[in-house]
């Protein structure tokens, strides 16, 4: 019983795995892929969030392609600390989201949902209904 704790409690504190390849796709709100999101790590460490100090094979792996995914290597997203990865994606034309997940709970694939710029406040109807006349 005392190995199958060592053995638990190992597994816990293990460093994020890629077995199956976690996913991230970027998506709007309708579920459509976003091209050219850049979806960056949530960290203080500055040369992993800022993208001026990234290489063009690095900024390419962290931009969602035609299919809304990103191929970066998730481990620069994973906090040992809390066990979750942190995102902040971006795109001209959008609102910034940021978003963390725990290891455990995370989802294959995840979908960063980004909303339109502008779409916040707006009302869900579009519909105008005419004034009605007033005597």
């Amino acid at each position: 019983m005392l190995i199958g704790m060592i053995v638990l409690l190992a597994a816990c504190s293990s460093p994020p795995e890629t077995e199956d390849a976690p996913r991230v796709i970027v998506v709007d709100v309708r579920g459509s892929p976003i091209k050219g999101a850049l979806v960056m790590p949530d960290s203080e460490d500055e040369g992993l969030t800022d993208p001026s100090k990234l290489t063009s094979r690095e900024l390419n792996s962290r931009t969602s392609d035609a299919q809304g995914l990103i191929h970066a290597d998730l481990r620069v997203y994973f906090w040992p600390s809390d066990g979750c990865f942190h995102f902040i994606a971006t795109r001209e034309g959008y609102e910034d989201t940021a978003l963390s997940v725990s290891k455990d709970l995370f989802p294959l694939p995840l979908r960063i949902k980004m909303e339109a710029a502008g779409d916040r406040g707006k009302p869900k109807s579009t519909h105008n209904a005419p004034a009605s006349p007033t005597n």
